[in-house]
Formats: C-alpha cells, sequence, structure tokens
C-alpha cells in the first residue's frame, strides 16, 4: 500500500490481535500516517496523544509542520497551545523565532498554511 511503510502495517495488525501499541516518537509519526490512510481513528489519536506528551521547545515546529503536513487538526492545536504557553521560553530556545510568528499568524488567519 501507498504511503504505508511494513513496520506500521505490522503495528496495526498487531493491534487488531493484541489491543495495545508500543511507540517511540518516530514510530508514533509514521504509524499516524498510516492510521489516517487506514481509518484507524483511536490509533490515530492514541499516537497523537503520545506525540503531544513527547512536546518540547526542540520538536516542536517539526510536530506543528507534521500536524499541518497531514491534517492533523488536534494535534496541531496542542502544539500550538504549548508554543503559546511557553512563547517565551521557546522564542529564547529557538533558533528560528521567525518559524513560530509564521505559524501563529498561520493560525490567526486559517487561509494560510504554515510551511518551514
Amino acid at each position: 500500500m501507498k504511503h504505508i511503510d511494513a513496520n506500521s502495517f505490522e503495528t496495526l495488525i498487531n493491534y487488531c490481535y493484541t489491543g495495545s501499541l508500543s511507540l517511540d516518537e518516530r514510530a508514533a509519526r509514521k504509524l499516524v500516517v498510516a492510521a489516517k490512510i487506514l481509518q484507524f481513528n483511536e490509533v490515530v489519536r492514541y499516537c497523537s496523544r503520545f506525540i503531544v506528551n513527547k512536546l518540547s521547545y526542540a520538536n516542536l515546529l517539526d510536530v506543528i509542520s507534521f500536524a499541518d503536513d497531514h491534517g492533523c487538526k488536534d494535534l496541531r492545536a496542542k502544539a500550538f497551545g504549548f508554543a503559546m504557553e511557553h512563547f517565551k521560553e521557546v522564542g529564547d530556545k529557538s533558533t528560528s523565532i521567525y518559524n513560530i510568528n509564521k505559524c501563529i499568524t498561520a493560525s490567526l488567519q486559517p487561509k494560510l498554511t504554515c510551511v518551514f
């Protein structure tokens, strides 16, 4: 199947039999893509929560970009909320405050997208 890697497909099959998932951040992102295609909505929500729990200043922009690229509105909203809650810290730690400003502008004007 196009856009679904073998490991993600195997993980989804195992999930069907066991009802459990074992994730790391990279696997969670790949699994979101596969689960969205195959409409495993509970897996998408679970992986999104996993990614949100791993949010940091270092991966914030990547998570927002990933969420935008894959239509994960809830994930994007949580990541954006993290950015707003920790705006000063994110700005101090980020080497690309310009990209954060682009995301904020994009959120205020829904017709724009956040592309890095």
